[in-house]
């Protein structure tokens, strides 16, 4: 199981913005967990919370690298 995170769509909002944006003003982060089979829960109740978990420890990675996004001038 590989689960990745990235920052660019809290930054800019969806592929056309990020398009438009283009340089990009901010570094867009990457971040990639490799979890072996082994580690992968079998039971389909244990699945869901270890996803749930993940599902957390991937926006707290994400919360501590995105400043508050800024309003473009195609939103207002």
């Amino acid at each position: 199981m590989v689960f990745v995170a990235h920052t660019l769509f809290e930054v800019v909002g969806t592929v056309t913005r990020a398009w438009r944006r283009i340089p990009l003003e901010a570094p867009v982060w990457v971040c990639f967990w490799r979890v072996p089979a082994a580690e992968v829960p079998r039971d389909r109740v244990e699945v869901a919370r270890w996803l749930y978990a993940w599902w957390a420890r991937i926006e707290a990675w994400i919360e501590g690298r995105v400043a508050p996004p800024v309003p473009s001038t195609d939103e207002q």
